[in-house]
């Protein structure tokens, strides 16, 4: 359906349908990275750059900040932490017994650069978590709490013993989730040495205009017509 939309002299002429593009975001490469590292996850779409950045927290019990982080192979994600020891591999996993938890929040756009494409960064739209991909999963004691809002908030409880050994967890279906969500908290959702999986992936999801969708704005400013590639929704 067509929108028609005026505003101050300006007039959106044309507009139509948009796609959701679904995405496997970058994990941190592989090593230990402190608080609030932001991970970027470049992208592009019809002459159009930009990245998805989200930032990544990792806390364990009572144990400082300086002495916790997250842990990455490059393709399995965990925290290391004191209690994990020096040269454990459990630094790749969230473990219960250690209080291991994982933020990843400020779920944005950044770096935008239209190119030829006729987009403006507000074309993009909906940005949300949409997935969570685990591994290690399956033990008897194995289960995740999440939330939307903030560690042990609102959360949603997936008991995660009999899943096999890799799982997606869809978040949309969750009783908690309300789109468009743009943080992700996660912990064991027991005390147990035996609750201990990692994470190996994150899907999210984003709102574009179609190439063909593409309209055009007109605007008149002191007798000068002026008209450049707009879409808005």
């Amino acid at each position: 359906m067509k929108k028609v939309r005026c505003l101050l002299g300006s007039c959106l002429l044309a507009a139509g349908a948009a796609q959701a593009a679904v995405i496997d975001l970058d994990l941190p490469a592989a090593g230990a990275y402190s608080n609030a590292t932001v991970i970027l996850t470049s992208q592009s779409y019809n002459g159009a750059t930009f990245a998805i950045a989200y930032t990544v927290d990792a806390t364990a019990g009572v144990e400082t900040s300086s002495d916790v982080a997250a842990y990455s192979t490059g393709s399995q994600l965990g925290v290391k932490s004191v209690a994990d020891g020096a040269t454990d591999g459990h630094w790749v996993t969230l473990e219960g017994e250690d209080d291991e938890r994982l933020s990843f929040t400020s779920l944005s756009i950044v770096n935008f650069e239209a190119g030829t494409s006729g987009l403006a960064i507000d074309d993009i739209v909906n940005l949300r978590f949409i997935g969570l991909s685990l591994n290690n999963t399956g033990n008897q004691r194995d289960g995740i709490n999440v939330s939307f809002a903030a560690f042990e908030t609102d959360t949603a409880n997936i008991n995660l013993s009999s899943v096999g050994t890799e799982t997606t967890i869809d978040l949309t279906a969750l009783s908690n989730y309300n789109s468009p969500e743009t943080a992700l908290y996660i912990e064991n959702d027991s005390a147990s040495s035996s609750d201990r999986w990692a994470v190996t992936g994150l899907q999210v999801a984003y709102t574009i205009p179609e190439p063909a969708t593409l309209g055009l704005v007109v605007a008149s400013a002191g007798g000068l017509l002026v008209i450049r590639r707009r879409f808005m929704i």
